[in-house]
């Protein structure tokens, strides 16, 4: 369920990253000067760089949560993280803009920029993967939307897996970009790119009900309890 809902954020925003990140996908050398096989394999390159960064701040996320997880806080953090990625969603729809200041995107916009000169400067197939690995190093929020929604993974291969999902998801927009942004008019790219805030927001619900301990197979499971007995029996055994 985690991961469908990963891959369904990325889905949703893509066309959010067409904004984002389409100028750089749009760099990529294109179809007029490659062969098909230089193109596919180019483009595969590219989003498996993408995939892979997104992957590895997943990792990292993910050593945290496997910590708190352990620690037994893993349901206060469902609660926290899901009203983190509801309170960004509600400033996205309601003030159009990204919850990353402008200031942080443009400096590291710039070091990106460098850096996919250089690597244009010679393109082939090693060049574009590490063009997308610096791709998913752009400040984008809604990239920190689900690097708040992987911590509830609760381990480090989780949070890998949530933000891998999530990367697939946003492939599509990519191809787009890289192959004609033209082919998505900018007026309907600023209607559908309001679909991410929304999912968001429908994501971090979720993710808050879960937390909640209901006792809602699939949907909110029960877990203090059985984290009560077990504590219960434990020091029940440590008894003379």
């Amino acid at each position: 369920m985690e991961l469908l809902a990963a891959f369904a954020l990325g889905i949703a925003g893509s066309l959010h990253c067409l904004g984002m990140c389409g100028p750089l996908a749009l760099a990529l050398p294109q179809p007029s000067t490659l062969g098909k096989r230089s193109l596919v394999l180019g483009r595969l390159s590219y989003n498996v760089g993408r995939v892979a960064m997104y992957a590895v701040l997943g990792a990292l996320i993910g050593i945290g949560g496997t910590g708190l997880a352990i620690a037994g806080a893993g349901q206060y953090v469902s609660i926290v993280a899901g009203s983190l990625m509801v309170v960004m969603a509600v400033i996205q729809l309601a003030l159009h803009r990204s919850v990353v200041p402008a200031w942080l995107t443009a400096r590291v916009s710039a070091i990106v920029r460098s850096v996919v000169g250089r690597q244009l400067a010679r393109p082939h197939a090693g060049s574009l993967f590490v063009i997308g690995l610096v791709n998913g190093l752009l400040p984008c929020g809604l990239v920190i939307t689900a690097l708040v929604g992987s911590v509830t993974a609760g381990t480090l291969f989780g949070s890998m897996a949530f933000m891998a999902a999530f990367g697939v998801g946003t492939i599509p927009s990519m191809l787009v970009a890289s192959l004609g942004a033209s082919m998505v008019s900018l007026s309907m790219r600023q209607r559908l790119r309001l679909a991410a805030p929304v999912l968001a927001f429908l994501v971090g619900g979720a993710i808050i009900v879960r937390g909640m301990d209901l006792g809602i197979p699939f949907v909110s499971p029960k877990i203090s309890t059985a984290n009560h007995h077990q504590g219960a029996s434990c020091c029940s055994h440590s008894q003379p």
